[in-house]
């Protein structure tokens, strides 16, 4: 935690802020810290001039209820479809917004999709394929 606190205080661009945040708040989670990952969140206000698109602003949005899940994932491509490296990432962060907000099934869908894919080299795949072995 320590060394995403210092990335997140020492950040001169919009990009590097965004990022820090989402890894801090990710790492509160994993935590178990809830509390300090909400506040963190919630408090987060983007620089004027942010890039929106930037796929860890997405993430930002999506965990401070600004964005829904299917606009960061189309979580209907089915057999040879296989999502992008970016998807497979998107894909990490939608099933954990599901997980907090009680749907553990649609979660559980996502992270077995993610096993499915030939993307085993992304992180999001390494982390999942961990959380899944250790539940």
């Amino acid at each position: 935690l320590p060394c995403f606190k210092n990335c997140l205080n020492t950040s001169v661009t919009s990009n590097n802020k965004v990022g820090a945040t989402y890894w801090l708040y990710i790492s509160y989670l994993k935590a178990k810290d809830n509390q300090k990952a909400e506040k963190l969140i919630n408090d987060f206000v983007f620089d004027e001039g942010s890039d929106m698109e930037y796929s860890y602003s997405l993430r930002v949005l999506l965990y401070q209820g600004k964005k829904a899940p299917e606009e960061l994932l189309n979580m209907n491509k089915n057999g040879g479809e296989w999502w992008s490296d970016g998807e497979v990432s998107a894909a990490y962060d939608v099933a954990n917004w599901y997980n907090q907000h009680g749907e553990k099934g649609k979660a559980m869908d996502i992270k077995q999709k993610m096993l499915k894919s030939p993307k085993w080299n992304i992180w999001a795949y390494l982390i999942n394929e961990k959380e899944l072995i250790n539940k």
